[in-house]
């Protein structure tokens, strides 16, 4: 399992041989030419000199290994304060463990791997720290293309962050998390407070994207799938006029994906508001990426929500970018699009 900081705030899942995936939050420095430096000891504390070779605690130079075994007996780091430094990288391996307990923290440049390949390691979160406090609520789904529910049933990630998904088939070719993303053939469901401006950042699988473009899975043992969660989301604000450029009150405002062979998938990027009484609207918690923003009125609500909606009215919408953690102004009013 792999874990990083990405950005602001971000959760990283990653499920190894479609098994147990766990969540950590942790920040990233970035890298640089690091020395290894490997854990020699069944238990004691990381920020003991005396409990790695070569001896020294691992700095921001460095690669963390916790790979100890002996006579039966795996490593134990154990991590209880928040003074210890960043490191370049941090692996746990040959049934080592990590152990993060009280207030402690840790600072990782670029990969926290756990159980790396075909060996064994464990991270065992044990804080009150709120930074690394992860949300619950998720669901894990796995369906097919065209969009259905597919052979492997919704499994729930525990509060640990973990999640085992059974019987994924070789048609089953799209990944889920609920509730932000959701197949399109089920209906929207409401967001927890817990997970108020949650998005998925990415999905990986074999360090290929598999979000935006789907992927075939045929028990590859070394296929791992690699799930971003992220609270930085982008918001955009705007107004609407009508023909004779005055405010528009009362109109939707719907944000669907750019890219339209997304549409049928990315119903994360599928946002509604409407305007208010000075043609004013905007949008919170969009996840960053390629928009396109239509101003409709007298149509029935919700009938966007059809992939096939937008191809009569394609060239009335304005393609925007949203970014990472920005608000999004609009410069110029949108203008309304009537129904045909």
């Amino acid at each position: 399992m792999r874990f990083g900081w990405i950005n602001h705030r971000a959760w990283i899942l990653r499920a190894l041989d479609c098994g147990a995936i766990v969540i950590a939050l942790l920040h990233c420095t970035p890298s640089a030419i690091a020395t290894d430096r490997h854990w020699s000891v069944g238990s004691g504390l990381w920020s003991q000199s005396v409990n790695w070779t070569p001896g020294a605690v691992p700095g921001p130079s460095d690669n963390a290994i916790v790979d100890f075994f002996s006579n039966g007996t795996a490593g134990l780091a154990r991590i209880t304060t928040s003074s210890i430094g960043a490191v370049t990288s941090v692996s746990v391996l040959n049934g080592s463990s990590v152990r993060i307990t009280n207030l402690g923290s840790l600072l990782c440049g670029t990969d926290f791997i756990v159980a790396r390949s075909n060996t064994h390691g464990s991270l065992d979160v044990q804080t009150t720290n709120p930074l690394l406090t992860f949300p619950g609520g998720l669901t894990m789904l796995i369906g097919s293309s065209p969009p259905t529910q597919g052979t492997s049933p919704n499994q729930p990630v525990d509060p640990s962050g973990s999640f085992s998904i059974p019987n994924v088939g070789t048609d089953d070719t799209r990944v889920y998390v609920l509730p932000m993303l959701t197949t399109p053939v089920a209906p929207p469901l409401n967001i927890p407070d817990s997970l108020q401006g949650v998005y998925v950042k990415s999905a990986k699988l074999g360090g290929v994207d598999v979000l935006n473009t789907g992927f075939r899975f045929a028990g590859e043992p070394d296929k791992v799938l690699e799930i971003v969660l992220a609270r930085n989301a982008g918001s955009l604000a705007g107004r609407v006029e009508d023909e004779r450029k005055q405010p528009a009150a009362g109109v939707f405002v719907t944000l669907v994906p750019d890219l339209s062979t997304a549409r049928l998938y990315r119903t994360d990027m599928y946002k509604t508001t409407s305007t208010d009484a000075d043609g004013r609207f905007e949008v919170k918690g969009l996840p960053p990426g390629d928009y396109k923003i239509f101003a409709l009125e007298g149509f029935e609500k919700d009938a966007w929500l059809d992939p096939e909606f937008f191809k009569p009215y394609e060239e009335r919408g304005l393609s925007i970018k949203v970014g990472e953690g920005r608000v999004f102004t609009l410069e110029t009013p949108l203008s309304v699009v009537r129904q045909q």
